[in-house]
């Protein structure tokens, strides 16, 4: 979260509540008001358009070669390094460790020695075994622990205090052959201290009922505060996210069992009781709602009654088909303001039950919700494809009647359907980039399912040499724009390659900064001054100048922004009538 939006929501949060309010508090809210509102004003100012009238523009051969120097003699500081001269200290491994990651890569006839240090007194010794074989690696494929003799003499030393944590970690990423009894035997000695650590990987490993119930025991025989055990609720879901169908029944039962335990579904405020509301018993509630069957279409009813966990009871009761939530839906699409939030049920319902009345709802709802941004227009095209109706765009016109919706989705439903690829060639074909993108610098999965419509668009501008996208707030006084001036340089598709840029600064007595900016270009040297606008860029300077230099210089390529909708700046380098092009049709700043 960007620091005008935290803000705002401090700001807010303090305007809302209740009862009463010391002074200081009252001071504290309005000097958070003042901060925001000045914080809003220097984002206007940042991104505000500038006149090349203020620039100065040195012509003269002589004075330009004085200043060059002068501008060449002091060098750039950047926060980077360059990784060529960075050199890590190299690891120092003990012998054990040597004969383990070499187990680890295949080699078999370690396997003794391994076995010797397991058993020995050195607890160095054990612990660089559990650590050399560990299973996660980045660097090396490995076929894991393939011996059933090394998988006892792992889990025997789990009665062994001071090994078993690091066994417990090397469970975390390896298969041992009767590690799910060893880790259940652990669990209910209540010898080992981290309780939590070993609840989650039993729960993720998601293999022994009998643990399950010991956990779900505990929990149930707790006469304390549930959010101390809250772990032993979150475990609930870490068995059904990872078990088998069995395991997950076995959730919801115990779920049942946990829910009408600790809360009145007839009055679920009732103060006597923890509120059904509330977090962790949210959790087993979740878990009937998102794993149980149609016998529990009352439970669902009665949380949409009382509001809680609304998302997952209609998401539910759409799943198990119940008659009443179907006609709900199909009601709730037909109005403009509750068909999008119930989309995503009616997807639901409909890929469950082919109601062709649902479908209806869906197409004929959409020109009734009005929609104006592009997440309107990419839910329901992402809708149709999910429930196998995307044949339906090509004939809009038999559920809406605007031309301007109909376009806007098919442009959309064109750009939705486009990848990292398609997007770096039209770069290359407009002649927007001299050289085509080298295929390791493109994502390999051109999915879009999960971004935004056009988020390959962003990605693709971040290889391809012309764009750079920066927060307009660096954080710093002064701020950095000889870095700035040099990165934008640096993604001009090397067109502006033999630029130099200076920055020098005064601060006065009242603390504010004096910029003097040099770019030298083309034999010309361009002198301006952005005003001090504390820790922000002076973005509407930035394109000013550099482009004043592109128009002297005769080159049709400017500095173009587009907009991103929060503080940071997007400038793209080109011809801007094709940059203005891809904007519009990508719908990028929509």
């Amino acid at each position: 979260m960007n620091k005008l939006y935290f803000l705002l929501l401090c700001v807010s949060c303090i305007a809302c509540s209740q009862g009463e309010t010391p002074t200081n508090n009252i001071d504290f809210q309005y000097d958070l008001r003042e901060t925001y509102e000045m914080e809003a004003k220097r984002m206007a100012q940042s991104k505000a358009a500038q006149s090349n009238d203020d620039i100065e523009v040195v012509t003269n051969k002589k004075k330009v070669r004085e200043l060059l120097q002068y501008i060449e003699s002091k060098e750039i500081q950047t926060s980077s390094y360059t990784p060529s001269t960075y050199q890590p200290e190299e690891p120092q491994y003990s012998e054990v460790w040597k004969k383990g990651d070499a187990y680890k890569k295949g080699d078999d006839s370690v396997l003794p020695q391994l076995l010797e240090n397991l058993a020995s007194d050195d607890t160095q010794n054990r612990m660089d075994v559990y650590n050399s074989i560990h299973q996660f690696s980045n660097d090396t494929i490995h076929p894991g622990i393939r011996h059933k003799e090394l998988s006892q003499a792992i889990l025997a030393n789990l009665s062994k205090e001071s090994d078993q944590m690091a066994i417990v970690n090397l469970l975390r990423y390896s298969e041992l052959e009767g590690e799910t009894e060893a880790l259940h035997q652990l669990l209910i000695s209540g010898e080992f201290k981290r309780e939590k650590r070993l609840i989650f990987l039993i729960s993720s490993k998601a293999k022994e009922k009998k643990s399950l119930d010991y956990i779900v025991g505990k929990l149930m025989n707790n006469d304390g505060n549930l959010f101390d055990i809250r772990y032993l609720f979150q475990s609930l879901e870490t068995f059904a996210r990872n078990g088998d169908a069995s395991m997950k029944s076995n959730v919801v039962k115990h779920s049942k069992k946990i829910v009408g335990q600790f809360v009145d579904m007839e009055n679920p405020y009732n103060e006597n009781r923890v509120s059904a509301a509330s977090t962790p018993l949210s959790i087993p509630m979740r878990m009937i709602l998102q794993h149980g069957g149609k016998e529990n279409i009352p439970f669902a009813k009665k949380c949409i009654a009382h509001g809680i966990l609304f998302d997952d009871a209609i998401k539910a009761l759409a799943r198990w088909g119940d008659k009443d939530i179907g006609n709900l839906l199909k009601e709730r699409l037909s109005q403009a303001k509750t068909y999008n939030e119930t989309l995503p049920y009616a997807k639901e319902y409909y890929l469950e039950h082919k109601d062709k009345e649902m479908l209806d709802g869906i197409l004929k709802g959409f020109e009734i919700s009005i929609p104006r941004m592009n997440w309107h227009y990419e839910r329901f095209i992402s809708t149709l494809k999910e429930i196998g109706q995307e044949s339906q765009l090509q004939k809009m016109e038999n559920f809406v009647s605007q031309p301007e919706i109909i376009e806007t989705t098919k442009k959309i439903y064109v750009i939705k359907n486009g990848n990292h690829d398609s997007f770096a060639k039209e770069l290359l074909d407009m002649g927007l980039i001299s050289q085509a993108i080298p295929k390791e610098k493109l994502e390999l999965n051109n999915s879009n399912e999960y971004g935004t419509i056009n988020q390959y668009v962003y990605q693709v501008l971040e290889e391809s040499g012309i764009s750079h996208w920066f927060d307009a707030e660096p954080g710093m006084v002064p701020v950095d724009y000889d870095v700035l001036f040099h990165r934008l340089i640096q993604n001009t598709d090397n067109r502006l390659s033999e630029a130099k840029v200076r920055m020098d600064t005064q601060v006065d007595g009242d603390g504010q900064v004096q910029y003097d900016i040099y770019l030298y270009w083309d034999e010309r040297v361009f002198i301006g001054h952005p005003s001090d606008i504390g820790d922000w860029y002076q973005v509407g300077f930035v394109i000013s100048i550099f482009n004043k230099a592109l128009e002297a210089s005769g080159m049709k390529e400017r500095f173009v922004s587009a907009d991103t909708g929060d503080q940071t700046a997007l400038l793209i380098f080109g011809e801007p009538e094709k940059i203005y092009y891809l904007l519009a049709k990508y719908r990028v700043g929509f």
